[in-house]
């Protein structure tokens, strides 16, 4: 993703107008207000004290990160929220396209006040910009306060870090919600994001999804957060996630340390759909339903999970999973290791197959044994070469990677060897020579193939020194042998 966004500008670059700030114009705003459609604004290291607005650009606004891909200087070119302005520190809310671009950022210092919407970026009014590179910490606002997004807009966020941000309740009598992001009927994307160390009153202290919003999740961690309240068990919960009359699709990542005195400490789903997939949920807190609390119609499927060392706080007979008057699909997944590993069915639909599951559980393929993890003291929920969840999954999934029988939990073991494949020999002909060359510049040329195949088979054949990348080096140790050979 790193390498699209930054390639997407430097084309931009070629009939673009490089507008310099401070050098041309001595705020980011002016420098803004000046740019035509297509231009670049160019921010040099520095603490600017400003909140600026888009109103509709479709222009970059990018620090010196994107020549030269330093993450210091996102550190240190900082846009902070000027003390007097009750607004975001950056503001999307017309109508703005991908195009427009925020890239290598820090953003920090907004105190919205009572019913405010975005502390460090508000994005509303069907605006779908693209964000990227980001340090967004140390705002407040009621709703969101790293960042909101609402009413029909659909934003890219990649590869950035929102964390430190608190929801804030000046009402005693209204609920905050999404310390870190919020999402109000909005479809927004993000990929390689951490969500980390917020605090909410109520509701989601990591991230909030209401009113038909559809939330996409890839690789994105979400952890540490607080979500908290003065009564017990009133309230919305959910100390990671909290999704309501909406839907979220999560694969890789991982929710960990996330807490609510209420329901939820991972995720609270009412009336909502999940999709969930090859995710760690680990080390969550509540006063039940650590892992997952569905409700009112919910639809959750749980698939390649890895669901360790999560607790209820004031409960000793309570269950880690609730469901109410929902639907729970889970399968391929591991539950082991939490405090209390039931789970409760209230008028519910529950289905758990090819699951490890402590304690054991009706279902097909399930088992109850102990995993085998690396090390859980470090943290490290990879597979033993001895445990029983090794191709133990649904042997009518999709095979793994190493083209063996699915395995259990979120992280796969990786088999030596790829059976009936040959390293070097990507067009199995039993032979390593020119036309495996070609396959492999072929690849390496086309747009995305790598990141399609790299963790197949396939793509074992052609990573010739086998260091998850596909490049000339490769091509080299491939001549190589060519060259022996002859």
């Amino acid at each position: 993703m790193k390498k699209l966004i930054i390639i997407i500008f430097m084309c931009s670059l070629i009939t673009a107008t490089i507008i310099e700030v401070p050098t041309d114009y001595p705020t980011i705003q002016t420098g803004i207000n000046n740019a035509v459609n297509g231009d670049t604004v160019l921010v040099a290291e520095g603490n600017y004290t400003e909140n600026i607005n888009y109103s509709g650009a479709v222009i970059t606004l990018a620090s010196q990160y994107i020549f030269q891909q330093d993450l210091s200087i996102i550190m240190e070119t900082i846009i902070q929220a000027d003390p007097e302005s009750d607004a975001a520190v950056v503001t999307f809310q017309t109508g703005e396209l991908s195009e427009s671009q925020l890239i290598g950022f820090s953003i920090t210092g907004a105190t919205g006040s009572y019913e405010s919407q975005g502390g460090g970026v508000h994005i509303s009014n069907h605006s779908n910009p693209t964000l990227s590179h980001l340090n967004i910490y140390g705002n407040s606002a009621q709703y969101g306060a790293g960042v909101y997004i609402g009413s029909g807009s659909s934003p890219l966020i990649t590869d950035t870090k929102i964390y430190e941000n608190t929801g804030a309740v000046l009402n005693p009598w209204v609920t905050a919600g999404g310390g870190g992001v919020y999402c109000d009927a909005s479809t927004p994307f993000f990929v390689d994001v951490e969500i980390f160390n917020h605090e909410a009153l109520e509701a989601a202290a990591g991230l909030m999804g209401q009113n038909n919003s559809f939330v996409s999740l890839e690789n994105v961690h979400i952890y540490d957060n607080i979500g908290s309240s003065d009564c017990i068990p009133c309230g919305p919960g959910g100390g990671g996630i909290y999704m309501a009359n909406s839907e979220l699709y999560l694969i890789g990542g991982s929710i960990i340390g996330n807490s609510t005195t209420q329901f939820g400490g991972a995720i609270k789903l009412v009336q909502s759909i999940a999709t969930i997939s090859y995710a760690l949920f680990a080390q969550n807190l509540a006063s039940d339903a650590s892992i997952l609390f569905a409700d009112n119609d919910s639809n959750v499927t749980l698939d390649h999970l890895t669901i360790t060392e999560n607790e209820e706080l004031f409960c000793t007979e309570c269950n880690s999973i609730i469901v109410e008057n929902s639907e729970l699909q889970m399968s391929n997944s591991i539950v082991w290791g939490n405090y209390n590993a039931g789970v409760q069915n209230n008028n519910s639909m529950i289905d758990i197959s090819y699951t490890d599951f402590f304690g054991g559980m009706t279902g097909i393929g399930n088992i109850n044994t102990d995993p085998l993890f690396v090390s859980p003291l470090n943290e490290d929920y990879t597979l033993m070469d001895e445990s029983p969840c090794i191709d133990a999954g649904n042997p009518g999934a999709d095979f793994d990677p190493d083209n063996s029988i699915t395995d259990m939990g979120a992280f796969y073991y990786h088999q030596e060897f790829c059976s009936g494949y040959v390293q070097g020999d990507p067009n199995q002909d039993d032979l390593i020579n020119v036309l495996d060359v070609v396959v492999v510049v072929n690849c390496i040329l086309a747009e995305d193939c790598w990141e399609v195949i790299m963790d197949s088979c396939e793509g074992w054949t052609m990573d010739k020194n086998e260091d998850m990348d596909l490049n000339v080096l490769d091509l080299l140790s491939m001549v190589n042998i060519i060259i022996s050979t002859s």
